[in-house]
């Protein structure tokens, strides 16, 4: 996308007043200069509203005399008129008027004739991102859209010097992370089927866990459904529906009980239901005996194989406890091999020098006293390891007595809460159907895991397709394509910053995409974030470098999406920052060689892209600081005592 701004137009509000317009000059370092309050920063805004932002930063005390904001943007072959309604009222934001001509004049009057929408879908065809727009997203930051390439446009004042945010809009969480997503496709590393195939891929991913989590949910119940199912059976063969059928065996699996329930819901459906198979209730009667004399069984065990677990973790405190305190004495008496060795051929006290063998005799003992602490130690570490072991064991085989117990009392569940309720209730035929209803939910859930079970295939569909995007996006390529494109803009941020003597501009600098930062790395190995460097002038001179090395990234590229012109607020508030030049002149002429040299980059890389680049600067710093530096156009001077003083005419204002 090739156009740079020619003009940018108010339409007042009195109709009385001529229409106001500034224009600029393509290819050049255009300079807006001025003291405070007097609109500069605005045209900043108004651009940035006039190309469909989604709000307006225009101060509220020039919208009031404004009816109409536009710009005339140009790519030397045609002209683009984008004219959006003062949002003095909150339905105008979205009325627009459109004109693309190869030359235009500027209208007297203005009439709405497209909406915000119209116009993005323009600037997206503009930009080469049409490939996006009939894509559908549940997720807003999914696919770029030229709104996302004004982050390479505009530098506000808040921003230029700002330590934490190296991009506009980047502070928004939403567009930060869009712009994440975003880059490798602006560097040209992945291509629109790419990003399109990449999105997919995400979305398959989040799918696929959502999918899995279900099946774990269902899974973590296994333990306990082959006692729900065989719970089933016998309250089936109650109800009469399987009285052809044997009863049921421990050694059953679970496939033999569902191919049999399966049976159920179309035999009812077909024939009604069955008559009471006698002696059915009883058989029940009898089952929920054996359960409960088993669960009692299966608690007494589970209280003794916990009772022991406790006994053993304390014995294994104990021995860990006089572990540690052997370990004590023995660093205690590590030098007791020195003192031997020393009294080895000697007979005179080391501390008295009278002559006699105590010392070392001493020392002896000291030495069997270690060598059997050392024994100890050897035991002890032993005996650890053995309960260590022991109440892994018991722990398991707790585990297991739980799983069976709660297996049990699944089933006693199933077949109901007591005889009383099994002899009342389940003979109804509404109990029946309810128990019906009831089974073909259970089956239809079983059949979600089995081979050929509606989760399964989902999943099996999803990671099929996720292997065959993934061949279309070929990672290594990219890869290969993105490193490359940052190490160009990386090494162009470097020598930019070198030039304006930012500190640490002779580090390895490299563009940080993840983070939407610039990292630092000192020879000595130090690594720094930029947030980190320190001192307003080094954010000021690495937000510059940034921008500049990826506008002219972006012009080496065949296809562009990023408009070619940059507006910088007030660069030199880093060094002027009350909008007041010192009274010191040593300084004052410092200073001013600072600002110069942020004109003079500027000038370097306009020579550099060829004159496809437009640097718009709007600052309170004077003539003086780019006086002489080829390819600056003063486009305006907004100073006291100018006849042209301010963005909005006096006459506007004196007659409200």
């Amino acid at each position: 996308m090739d156009f740079q701004l020619k003009k940018i137009i108010l339409w007042p509000v009195n109709t009385e007043h001529a229409v106001r317009e500034i224009e600029f000059k393509p290819s050049q370092i255009n300079v807006i200069t001025g003291d405070q309050a007097k609109g500069k920063s605005a045209l900043l805004w108004i651009t940035d509203y006039c190309m469909a932002s989604t709000e307006c930063r225009i101060p509220v005390g020039i919208r009031k005399y404004v009816s109409w904001f536009g710009i005339v943007l140009t790519d030397g072959t045609q002209e683009l008129l984008l004219a959006r309604k003062s949002p003095n009222e909150p339905s105008a934001v979205n009325e627009m008027h459109f004109l693309r001509m190869p030359q235009i004049a500027t209208p007297n009057e203005i009439i709405k004739n497209a909406s915000i929408d119209d116009v993005k879908a323009v600037l997206n065809n503009l930009a080469n991102l049409d490939d996006f727009s009939n894509k559908s997203s549940p997720d807003e930051d999914m696919y770029p859209s030229f709104r996302d390439t004004v982050s390479f446009n505009f530098q506000p004042q808040y921003l230029i010097a700002n330590q934490s945010t190296l991009f506009y809009k980047a502070d928004s969480f939403i567009h930060r992370r869009k712009l994440k997503n975003i880059f490798p496709f602006m560097l040209g590393a992945i291509d629109a089927n790419s990003l399109i195939a990449t999105e997919e891929i995400k979305r398959i991913e989040q799918r696929i866990k959502s999918l899995e989590r279900e099946q774990d949910a269902i899974k973590k119940n296994l333990n306990n459904w082959l006692g729900e199912i065989r719970g089933t059976y016998e309250k089936a063969k109650e109800f009469g529906l399987l009285a052809k059928r044997d009863d049921p065996a421990d050694d059953w699996e679970v496939a033999k009980y569902l191919n049999i329930l399966k049976e159920i819901p179309p035999a009812v459906m077909k024939v009604g239901i069955p008559f009471i198979e006698e002696g059915a209730t009883n058989r029940a009667t009898e089952r929920i005996k054996i359960l409960r004399t088993s669960e009692a069984e299966l608690a007494r065990r589970i209280q003794n194989c916990r009772i022991r677990i406790t006994a053993l973790k304390r014995i294994s405190d104990a021995n860990a406890s006089y572990l540690k305190d052997s370990i004590q004495i023995q660093q205690r008496t590590k030098s007791v091999g020195w003192f031997l060795k020393q009294l080895a051929d000697e007979s005179r006290c080391p501390f008295c020098d009278s002559q006699t063998d105590t010392a070392k005799n001493n020392m002896k003992r000291l030495r069997d006293k270690t060598v059997a602490i050392n024994t100890q130690i050897d035991q002890a570490s032993d005996t650890k390891s053995l309960f260590l072991s022991e109440i892994s064991k018991a722990e398991r085989e707790l585990l297991e007595l739980e799983q069976n117990l709660n297996q049990i009392r699944a089933e006693l569940m199933q077949i109901s809460e007591n005889d009383q309720r099994v002899k009342q209730s389940l003979q109804t035929a509404g109990s029946i159907f309810k128990f019906i209803g009831e089974l073909e939910t259970r089956l239809r859930e079983y059949d979600l895991l089995v081979n050929g079970g509606e989760l399964e295939v989902e999943l099996g569909k999803l990671r099929d397709r996720k292997v065959l995007l993934e061949k279309l996006t070929n990672n290594e390529k990219r890869q290969r394509i993105l490193s490359e494109s940052v190490e160009y803009i990386s090494k162009s941020i470097r020598n930019y910053a070198k030039f304006l003597n930012a500190e640490r501009s002779d580090d390895e600098i490299s563009l940080d995409i993840e983070d939407l930062t610039l990292r630092f790395r000192s020879p000595n190995g130090q690594a720094d974030a930029l947030w980190e460097i320190g001192s307003g002038a080094n954010y000021m001179s690495y937000h510059l470098s940034t921008l500049l090395s990826l506008q002219k990234f972006f012009l080496k590229r065949k296809s562009s999406h990023v408009a070619k012109f940059i507006f910088f607020d007030q660069p030199s508030q880093v060094y002027f920052p009350d909008d007041e030049i010192t009274s010191d002149q040593e300084i004052k002429e410092n200073d001013k060689m600072k600002v110069r040299k942020l004109f003079e980059l500027f000038s370097s890389v306009l020579a550099e892209c060829s004159g496809k680049l437009q640097i718009i600067v709007l600052e309170h710093a004077g003539r003086h600081t780019w006086e002489n530096i080829e390819g600056v156009h003063l486009v305006k001077r907004w100073r006291k005592g100018e006849e042209d003083s301010a963005l909005l005419p006096e006459n506007w204002i004196q007659q409200d």
